[in-house]
């Protein structure tokens, strides 16, 4: 039968399936030439033009008009149906982001081999031999059908045809577990659905099972439609989404230009960077100029070009976040620090050399951390030079500063550095000194206060530190505190010698008043009252003889009262508590003062250098109260302990600031703390204006002399 070559239905259908598919195809190519990295748009264009290829053969085959045109026909449809396979295998891994790679080779190899066989075996890998033309009516025309003998090779097509379907099963499974179900649904579902559909129909034309032309091209074209439509609403998402990115540099930008931070990105292969409108201004280039690598590293300091790069590479090599402080170098010749952080930001699956970051100008910061530098080595200097040991603590305790000086004077051991633990530290100190826990308690004490304080401490090894200690604070914010040790050791022994000889020299004073000029005065008293007798019928002789008599009684009175004080020869015939009685006798007789003197528990065996240091203390302190306290009346109390002896002295009088007086201390209140210190007391003054005056004494019985 012969054929019209007239443009009939069957072609114009057919030739529609191949001419969208070319088109599809075209626009696709054309997007992955633009962008590369759309492997997702080659492999559908590859589909495309393979199913092009299948109708273009279909055609053929239905339009042929001898068993050899219809045989070689059928022989070129496996190339297209190749390039279908392939390209499906490829979209499904790129795509859909699943499918076993094995089996996806598998597929592959299997279907080239088919390919190959139907090249080499029979007159095509479906028929040995065809044998004859069937014409069947389709579509209201006449077209051609094969009859022949079966190639048992076609198993190997059909088998490379099976696995693409496990293959593309499983790559669905593993998309739908992963929660992308619409995704499997309709691209995996779709390719598996329609491809097993022309492979049944295949199936049961080449078996000769039904009399129906090929139309395999059909189902393929459903798989092209479904993928343009992916692909396409994959594109809309990509405009959204670049038009969401668009909007949120812009806010980015804004954001970044308000504080006054610098957005940049840089491609490292082609040396690109795009930087912000605000940041091109700051660094002196165009608005409309197009800006290398070289280009911004002109501006780099030169000494820090070298160092940057350097940079640059090591994060795109680590691929994580880094940062880096470099200088450049303004159009107004000045210097300015830049505090740049980026990381590495590849696109998509494509491994770009690509980076970007934000960049802060960090010169007024660095200004100030170069002027608190130097602030610090100005301190550390004059800490240096000083010849007392300072010791800076925070509010929690911390250690922050402390001289060499310190370390020195309590012999810090080299092992316990600038960054030895605080509590080592402290540990350290404590075990040095005779009474650590008294340290300790008033260390605690001045936390969180205003108050400045000053004491002695006493060490184990007979050593004495002057401690001075102040606060470091902010308005209504104590931030810590600032110690001063003075090693006073030497001028401890110093004084103390001072005042032995002094009491020596005072004794012997005492003892020739007491013994010599005191008899001599009695003498001419005794003298002048023989006189008067003698003379008692010269009434006016009589008297002034009497008047002489009385002068030379008081001024023996007198002398006698400053060998006491001198010496108080009491003291030592009948102890402490009656020297301080007749101290306080004599003070409410001569100046009219009322005193209340009460003892508890005080043990007749008191050392002398203890009870001489409280006998010239409650001297000097009556002293002070009758001289400068306007007080009428004063109270004495003096009380053993387990281990040593109190003293308090208290008035009522005017009081005083106690960190003015030690500012200027005058020589009473120096003296007492020299006494109490060298006897290994403890001495403290508890005074506000307005409110009276306590002064506090505890001397230690053990370790003084008897």
């Amino acid at each position: 039968m012969e054929f019209q070559h007239t443009m009939n239905l069957v072609t114009i259908i057919w030739s529609m399936v191949a001419s969208a598919c070319l088109t599809l195809a075209a626009i696709h190519l054309l997007t992955w030439c633009r962008k590369r990295t759309a492997w997702d748009n080659l492999f559908f264009s590859l589909t495309a033009v393979g199913t092009a290829g299948l109708a273009f053969c279909e055609l053929w085959m239905m339009r042929a008009e001898t068993p050899e045109q219809f045989a070689t026909a059928l022989r070129w449809l496996h190339v297209p149906v190749l390039a279908i396979i392939v390209a499906l295998v490829g979209f499904v891994l790129i795509y859909l982001r699943a499918g076993r790679h094995w089996l996806a080779w598998a597929v592959c190899v299997l279907r080239t081999c088919s390919l190959l066989l139907n090249f080499l075996v029979g007159q095509n890998l479906n028929y040995r031999e065809v044998t004859g033309l069937r014409h069947i009516p389709f579509f209201g025309e006449s077209v051609s059908v094969a009859e022949g003998v079966a190639n048992p090779w076609m198993l190997v097509g059909q088998l490379s045809l099976v696995l693409f379907v496990v293959f593309v099963a499983d790559a669905t499974i593993t998309v739908w577990r992963r929660g992308d179900r619409r995704l499997a649904l309709v691209n995996g579902g779709s390719i598996v659905f329609f491809v097993l559909a022309g492979t049944v129909q295949a199936l049961l034309v080449l078996w000769e099972i039904v009399h129906w032309p090929l139309t395999a091209s059909f189902f393929f074209m459903a798989i092209v439609a479904v993928m343009a439509y992916e692909i396409s609403g994959e594109a809309q998402r990509a405009a959204q989404l670049a038009d969401d990115l668009r909007e949120s540099e812009t806010r980015l930008t804004l954001a970044a230009d308000s504080v006054g931070a610098i957005l940049w990105d840089l491609d490292m292969d082609s040396g690109c960077i795009r930087i912000t409108d605000k940041a091109r201004e700051f660094f002196g280039f165009a608005k409309d100029r197009k800006i290398c690598a070289e280009d911004f590293l002109n501006v780099v300091h030169p000494a820090d070009r070298a160092g940057l790069l350097r940079d640059w590479e090591e994060t795109m090599q680590s691929g994580i976040e880094t940062s880096t402080e470099y200088r450049i170098v303004r159009p107004d010749m000045s210097v300015s620090w830049i505090l740049a952080r980026r990381r590495p930001h590849p696109v998509a699956a494509y491994p770009v050399r690509h980076m970007m970051g934000v960049a802060i100008d960090i010169t007024n910061q660095k200004r100030i951390e170069e002027e608190l530098r130097e602030s610090e080595n100005r301190l550390r200097g004059v800490l240096e030079s000083t010849a007392d040991g300072i010791l800076g603590v925070d509010s929690t305790g911390r250690v922050i500063i402390r001289n060499s000086r310190f370390n020195e004077m309590w012999r810090i051991p080299a092992e316990l550095g600038p960054d030895a633990d605080d509590n080592t530290l402290l540990s350290h100190v404590m075990g040095q000194l005779s009474k650590p826990a008294d340290f300790l308690s008033k260390v605690r004490a001045l936390y969180d206060s205003y108050a400045e304080d000053i004491d002695l401490l006493h060490f184990k090894d007979g050593r004495i530190f002057e401690r001075y200690s102040r606060p470091i604070f902010l308005p209504e914010w104590v931030m810590g505190r600032v110690w001063s040790f003075r090693d006073i050791t030497e001028r401890q022994r110093l004084a103390g010698r001072l005042i032995s000889a002094q009491e020596e020299e005072l004794r012997r004073l005492s003892r020739e008043l007491h013994d010599d000029l005191t008899q001599r005065l009695a003498v001419l008293a005794i003298g002048a009252g023989k006189l008067e007798v003698e003379l008692g019928k010269l009434p006016e002789a009589c008297r002034k003889v009497s008047q002489i008599k009385d002068q030379l009684i008081r001024v023996s009175e007198d002398v006698h009262a400053i060998s006491r004080q001198l010496h108080p020869t009491i003291l030592d015939d009948l102890g402490l508590v009656r020297a301080i009685e007749s101290e306080c006798a004599t003070l409410m007789r001569r100046d009219n003062f009322e005193i209340v003197f009460e003892f508890f528990e005080v043990s007749a065996a008191i050392p002398k250098d203890a009870a001489l240091c409280l006998y010239r203390i409650v001297q000097e302190g009556l002293k002070n109260i009758v001289r400068h306290s306007n007080a009428r009346d004063a109270e004495i109390f003096l009380r053993g302990t387990e281990d040593g002896i109190c003293l308090t002295i208290a008035d009522n009088g005017v009081g005083f600031d106690p960190a003015e007086v030690r500012h200027r201390p005058g020589l009473g209140l120096s003296s007492m703390r020299e006494r109490v210190s060298l006897v290994g007391g403890e001495y403290s003054i508890e005074s506000q204006p307005g409110n009276g005056t306590v002064i506090n004494v505890c001397v230690p019985l053990a370790g003084s002399s008897a």
